[in-house]
């Protein structure tokens, strides 16, 4: 249907944009058309979409809503139909898989991860299997199983090694970095302090992964400013600050998740120059 086609892409280009109040008022107009069209693969799509938009804006109860409609969508399709569309199914998975680690629900996280590593293991699709790898890396930090985290780089490693990708490299580096700063070690917080400059030196090829590096390299210095006072370092945590902000106008991305960082990031200094 043209009507709900044009809709969704006007939904869609919002969302690039990070017009996100706006990009959800044309997809679910979309959706009411094709609701009456009854078109499954594209009212899964449009719900895939839409649940972004609500990542996006930090509301997770209602992207998990979302997620959810797209993947029985999906689902529920004619067994011969589903599988060109798994691509979409998986990427709801991973989705989903964010919105746990979020809620510290992390087994569930885990599980919603593999589901969607399972399919581009299959497809052999190297720059997402990269991107989920980097994900639980991220999830293996946070539930204190290193090892395992270990083993999923040194996997992300032959990656970056054998494909001359862009994306594959920025996964790898911005894992190594996640690695060596939860190590207890000062010279590894070094290295790790090493990787998140260059990533931020770089011309931003992954807008998030750049966030990352930005937020995980200001806890580094705050924890090193702590230790010893050094006013270049206070400096170097205002330059940090200055880059967070201009990406976030930069790509209009005045997310409650970028704004929760920005907050701790604010609390994490104020907290130090009250002691």
């Amino acid at each position: 249907d043209l009507i709900s086609e044009t809709l969704f892409l006007l939904g869609k280009s919002n969302y690039q944009f990070g017009n996100l109040e706006v990009s959800i008022n044309f997809l679910n107009k979309s959706l009411n058309y094709l609701d009456e069209i009854g078109d499954q693969w594209k009212i899964g799509e449009v719900h895939l979409l839409i649940g972004e938009n609500y990542l996006g804006n930090g509301q997770l109860s209602l992207a998990l809503d979302s997620f959810a409609k797209s993947i029985e969508m999906f689902e529920n399709m004619d067994a011969t139909v589903f599988p060109s569309n798994r691509r979409n199914w998986s990427f709801a998975l991973l989705s989903m898989g964010k919105i746990h680690r979020i809620q510290k629900e992390f087994e569930k996280s885990e599980e919603y991860y593999k589901r969607a590593l399972e399919y581009f293991r299959e497809t052999n699709d190297q720059v997402v299997i990269s991107k989920i790898l980097y994900h639980l890396i991220s999830l293996m930090i946070d539930s204190d199983d290193i090892n395992i985290a270990r083993v999923y780089l040194k996997e992300l490693e032959n990656y970056s090694r054998s494909q001359n990708h862009p994306h594959i490299r920025l996964y790898y580096l911005i894992s190594k970095a996640i690695i060596l700063k939860n190590n207890p070690r000062m010279r590894e917080k070094s290295q790790a302090q090493e990787i998140y400059q260059d990533i931020i030196d770089e011309n931003v090829i992954l807008f998030n992964i750049t966030v990352v590096a930005l937020i995980d390299l200001s806890e580094l210095l705050i924890a090193e400013l702590k230790s010893f006072g050094e006013p270049e370092v206070m400096e170097e945590i205002k330059r940090i600050s200055a880059k967070l902000f201009n990406l976030a106008s930069e790509k209009n991305a005045s997310t409650l998740i970028i704004e929760g960082f920005i907050l701790q990031f604010k609390l994490a200094l104020l907290d130090f120059n009250f002691e």
